[in-house]
């Protein structure tokens, strides 16, 4: 009987450590739910981030394409810019004529000065702003790579043939610790 009761005790211990390891793998796959779910998250943000992202840029594009017509439109009538404020009698700040017989005429929708400043403004702004979200973007990006590593690496020390088969073990052992406990007595 003392020989039952030093194997039980072998056993006992034996299937504590077993116990012990499984219930350790449990919580590390349950902290890796946890990291999955948590990245999944993440991810879903980065991607509102890099939609937004993009949005901007095109915003931004659009933007200069927009001074970029203005301000050529604006050089393109300057002859007619300056004919405007052409004064009979007064010197032409171009040639020097006081006479003025022909003086260039502006097209219809020839924008000012102020209205070339205020896009190149915007424009300068979008830019600004774009290329900080960029950087932030490209942060957050590094950041959730090292993450998903981090992840996967945990996840590859977790096999699926020992997460399917976990709960099993863990409630196997544990029915056998309780019979040796209950023949112990």
């Amino acid at each position: 009987e003392r020989k039952n009761l030093e194997s039980a005790a072998f056993e006992k211990e034996k299937l504590q450590a077993q116990l012990q390891s499984l219930s350790l793998r449990k919580e590390n796959f349950e902290k890796l739910i946890s990291g999955a779910a948590a990245l999944d998250r993440e991810r879903k943000m980065l991607e509102t981030l890099q939609s937004d992202y993009l949005a901007l840029r095109e915003r931004s594009a659009q933007l200069q394409q927009i001074y970029d017509g203005k301000n050529k439109a604006f050089l393109d009538e300057q002859a007619g810019i300056i004919a405007g404020q052409l004064e009979e009698g007064q010197p032409c700040p171009v040639c020097g004529s006081l006479n003025h017989p022909a003086p260039a005429h502006c097209a219809e929708h020839t924008p000012t000065q102020q209205e070339v400043d205020a896009l190149r403004e915007r424009m300068e702004q979008a830019l600004e702003v774009g290329k900080a979200e960029g950087e932030v973007l490209a942060k957050l990006l590094l950041l959730f790579s090292e993450q998903l590593s981090a992840l996967s690496e945990n996840a590859s020390s977790i096999s699926k043939e020992q997460l399917d088969k976990s709960p099993e073990l863990i409630d196997r052992i544990r029915g056998e610790l309780e019979e040796l406990r209950l023949s112990a007595q």
